[in-house]
């Protein structure tokens, strides 16, 4: 089974990104192919997509001056199948986000989906950049669905994940009914799942932690899984 996620890579730590995808484990039925999406009409090839961090403005310019946000928009949200996986790290959160404190009327373009409101540079700018260890929600994102023998498989979670916050936003509020908090930095929420998509406002991509390349990687199998086991369905009712 073919399995492709793309990365948008035009700026930021998108080389981390495919460079940690390549190096998890993965299902042995699993044939995984990654792709540097820098045009529009790669998008209708992926599974899922990865938008990495980097600054969010000039992202958004980006984004609308590449005929890039109709697109997407459309991609996210498509009418007869279940939505594809997309996860937004630091600036990807930002362009994911339903709401950005303090944006102005008319500024940047984001694609939206996440009902959160988030703080651009909460923890402050370059300079202020650290690590921290998180504590992860016990959350059934962290593990893995039944294989495709419908063996269990197990992930290892510790207590603790090791986290690089870069120029970081934080999530100042979000719809309990509709957001599931990941992970939080004292009482600040700095990661989300809501339905497809995911979103993190540090980097796992600068760390050796795959947890959460692993996860997303597993989701992005599970609906291939399911998507593939509809069509089969639909093939034998024929």
């Amino acid at each position: 089974m073919e399995v492709v996620i793309g990365v948008l890579a035009f700026q930021g730590a998108f080389h981390e990104h495919l460079e940690m995808l390549r190096r998890i484990p993965k299902p042995e039925d699993v044939n995984l192919r990654l792709v540097e999406v820098k045009k529009p009409e790669q998008i209708d090839q992926l599974d899922a997509l990865i938008l990495p961090g980097g600054e969010s403005t000039t992202m958004s310019i980006f984004l609308s001056s590449n005929n890039f946000v109709d697109k997407l928009k459309n991609w996210m949200n498509p009418s007869s199948t279940p939505p594809p996986p997309v996860w937004g790290t630091c600036a990807g959160l930002i362009l994911l986000s339903n709401e950005i404190e303090g944006q102005k009327k008319g500024g940047q373009v984001n694609l939206g989906g996440l009902s959160v409101k988030v703080s651009r540079n909460y923890f402050g700018g370059q300079i202020n950049s650290f690590e921290a260890d998180l504590v992860v929600a016990d959350s059934q994102y962290f593990k893995r669905s039944p294989n495709h023998d419908g063996a269990q498989e197990q992930v290892s979670q510790e207590q603790t994940h090791h986290a690089v916050f870069i120029r970081a936003p934080g999530i100042i509020a979000h719809d309990p009914t509709e957001v599931e908090v990941l992970a939080r930095l004292g009482d600040v929420v700095v990661a989300v799942k809501q339905g497809n998509l995911v979103a993190t406002c540090f980097h796992p991509e600068l760390t050796r932690d795959p947890l959460w390349h692993q996860s997303f990687l597993h989701l992005v199998i599970q609906r291939k899984r399911e998507l593939m086991s509809k069509d089969n369905k639909l093939q034998q009712q024929e």
